[in-house]
């Protein structure tokens, strides 16, 4: 979460020095695969808005950028 999008009062968790675990799932229709990242903590109602969603080019693999 960017802090100028936090609710008042509330510290993201770069601010609060702890870290956020996320989910993703990779689908390929078509030839076109996606990949959507999503936080693990999210229940059935913040998943609704709370992911990301990128297509093939606009993502790698972790271990390719080390």
């Amino acid at each position: 979460m960017n802090s100028s999008h936090a609710p008042a009062g509330t510290k993201t968790d770069a601010e609060s020095g702890g870290s956020a675990t996320f989910e993703h799932v990779v689908v390929n229709d078509d030839g076109t695969a996606e990949c959507t990242i999503f936080p693990s903590s999210c229940d059935d109602e913040e998943i609704v808005t709370n992911w990301l969603t990128a297509k093939r080019g606009s993502f790698v693999d972790l271990e390719s950028m080390e």
